[in-house]
C-alpha cells in the first residue's frame, strides 16, 4: 500500500510538471503586459489552436461545445413572451470568431476589468428544447429539436479577472461577464412548435424569422445572459488549464 501511494504521488508530480512546462511547446505569441495589439493576436491564436480541444491539457472540444442547459425568458409585456429551455445542446461558432480588440489583462490582474471585442459569421444553438408562452394571441407549447442561429455578430464582452492559485501556480478566472452583441439576422426553427400542428408551426416560424431583428431585440436581455454564460465557460475552460504568466514575456 505504501509503495502504491508513493508511485501515485510521483506520477501525479510528473504529470503536473509536464502540464506546466508543456505550455512552452504551444506556438502562440507571448506578449508584453500592456501591448494590446499583441494581445489581440494572442487571443486569436488561442481560438485557432484550441477550438478542437487539447488532449494534453484535458481541454474538451470548444466547437461544438456541449452545454448541459440554458434558459431564455421573455417577459409578458411584449407581443412575444415565453420560457424557452434548452438541454444537452451544442454551441457552434467559436472556431470562426475573430478577436478585434482587447482591453486590460495587466500584470497585476486580480480584481481588474478586461474586455474582448469579437465578430463572427454566426453562432448556433442546436439541441432539444421545451417552450411555453405566447406568440401574439396564440399559445405556444412544444418540445423537440431546435436550431437558433445568429448571423453576422458584432459583440463586446466585459468581465473581471480573478486570481486562482492551484499548486502554487497562478491562473486567471473570468467572472461577472456581460455580453452585448448586434446581429444582422436571427433564424429560429423548432420541431413540434405547436405540438405537431404543421399549419401553426409554419405560421410561427414565418412570423419569427420575417421579424427576426425585432424578435431578437425583444429577447436580447435574456439572450445576452445565455450567450454570455457560454462565453464565460469557454474562457474559463482555457484559462483554468494554462497559467496566466504563460501568456506573457516574464
Amino acid at each position: 500500500m505504501k509503495v502504491s501511494l508513493f508511485y501515485t504521488i510521483i506520477i501525479g508530480f510528473v504529470l503536473k510538471v509536464r502540464l506546466i512546462k508543456g505550455f512552452n511547446t504551444f506556438k502562440f505569441t507571448k506578449c508584453d503586459y500592456g501591448d494590446m495589439k499583441c494581445a489581440v493576436n494572442l487571443q486569436q491564436e488561442i481560438i485557432d489552436q484550441f477550438w478542437r480541444g487539447n488532449e494534453e491539457l484535458e481541454l474538451p472540444p470548444l466547437d461544438p461545445l456541449r452545454i448541459k442547459n440554458a434558459t431564455l425568458v421573455q417577459p409578458s409585456n411584449g407581443a412575444i413572451n415565453f420560457n424557452l429551455q434548452f438541454r444537452d445542446f451544442d454551441f457552434l461558432g467559436y472556431r470562426d470568431t475573430q478577436i478585434t480588440d482587447v482591453v486590460g489583462w495587466p500584470e497585476d490582474y486580480d480584481g481588474t476589468k478586461a474586455e474582448l471585442e469579437i465578430k463572427a459569421p454566426r453562432f448556433t444553438l442546436i439541441g432539444p428544447y421545451r417552450i411555453n408562452g405566447k406568440l401574439l394571441l396564440l399559445d405556444i407549447k412544444g418540445s423537440g429539436t431546435s436550431n437558433v442561429t445568429l448571423e453576422n455578430i458584432l459583440g463586446r464582452m466585459k468581465f473581471k479577472l480573478k486570481k486562482i492559485v492551484k499548486d502554487n501556480v497562478e491562473y486567471a478566472e473570468v467572472e461577472k461577464l456581460k455580453l452585448n452583441i448586434n446581429i444582422s439576422r436571427m433564424h429560429m426553427h423548432f420541431d413540434q412548435l405547436f405540438n405537431g400542428d404543421k399549419q401553426m408551426e409554419e405560421y410561427g416560424h414565418q412570423f419569427i424569422n420575417e421579424n427576426s431583428k425585432l424578435v431578437f431585440e425583444d429577447i436580447k436581455p435574456s439572450a445576452m445572459k445565455t450567450f454570455g454564460q457560454i462565453w464565460q465557460d469557454i474562457l474559463n475552460h482555457i484559462l483554468s488549464r494554462i497559467p496566466y504568466r504563460s501568456f506573457f514575456n516574464v
